[in-house]
C-alpha cells in the first residue's frame, strides 16, 4: 500500500475527492506496505512500518479529519505487535465469510471495537449465490443484504454497508432495526 508512508496526505487526497471534511472511520487496510516507486512490498521492519503507520493515523484524530481509525487483515502477532506501541485502540474487521472468531475474542479482549467493512461485500460476492445465505432470505423474506446485517448486528458488530442504491439503502436501515 503506497499510503503508508503519507498517512494525512492520503486522507486529504481521499476527503477532496469524496467533497467531505470528516471520514467517521479510517482504515489501514493491510498491516504492510509497498515501496511507492516500485511496487516492491517492504519488510515488516522497513519503513513505513504498520506500527510507524498506526501512529501517524492516531495524530488524524484531533484534527478532526478522522472521528475513528481501524484496522483491516491484522493478524493476532500483529494485533500484539500493534497495541504494544498504540496510544489508540483500534477497530477490526469481520463479516459472515471472515468471521474469525480467535481475533474477536482477543481483540474484544484489548476493549477493541469490531466493524464490518463492506460486510455484504459487492453484488457480484459470492455471499449472493450461496445456499445458506439464499434460504435464509428466503424464509424471512427479506434479502441476502438483510442476512448479512443482521449477522453483523447479532454478533455484537459495527456493520459499515455501501449501496448507491436508494432501495437497498432503506433495507439495510431495516435489517439493522429488525436485528
Amino acid at each position: 500500500m503506497p499510503d503508508h508512508g503519507r498517512v494525512e496526505a492520503a486522507l486529504d487526497q481521499s476527503l477532496q475527492a469524496l467533497g467531505l471534511d470528516y471520514v467517521d472511520l479510517y482504515l489501514m487496510h493491510w498491516p504492510q506496505a509497498d515501496d511507492p516507486e516500485t511496487g516492491r512490498t517492504l519488510r515488516p521492519h522497513e519503513s513505513p512500518t504498520f506500527v510507524e503507520t498506526w501512529l501517524a493515523m492516531e495524530k488524524l484524530l484531533p484534527t478532526g479529519k478522522a472521528k475513528s481509525i481501524g484496522i483491516s487483515n491484522f493478524s493476532i502477532k500483529n494485533l500484539d505487535i500493534l497495541l504494544s506501541k498504540a496510544n489508540i485502540v483500534p477497530a477490526v474487521e469481520i463479516h459472515p465469510c471472515l468471521p474469525n472468531f480467535e481475533i474477536v475474542r482477543y481483540s474484544k479482549s484489548k476493549g477493541m471495537v469490531i466493524q464490518g467493512y463492506t460486510p455484504m461485500g459487492k453484488s457480484t460476492a459470492p455471499f449472493y449465490k450461496d445456499s445458506t445465505f439464499l434460504s435464509l432470505a428466503e424464509k424471512y423474506g427479506v434479502q441476502v443484504g438483510q442476512v448479512l446485517l443482521s449477522w453483523a448486528v447479532q454478533h455484537e458488530t459495527i456493520p459499515i454497508p455501501k449501496s448507491s442504491n436508494r432501495e437497498r439503502a432503506r433495507q439495510n436501515l431495516q435489517a439493522a432495526w429488525d436485528a
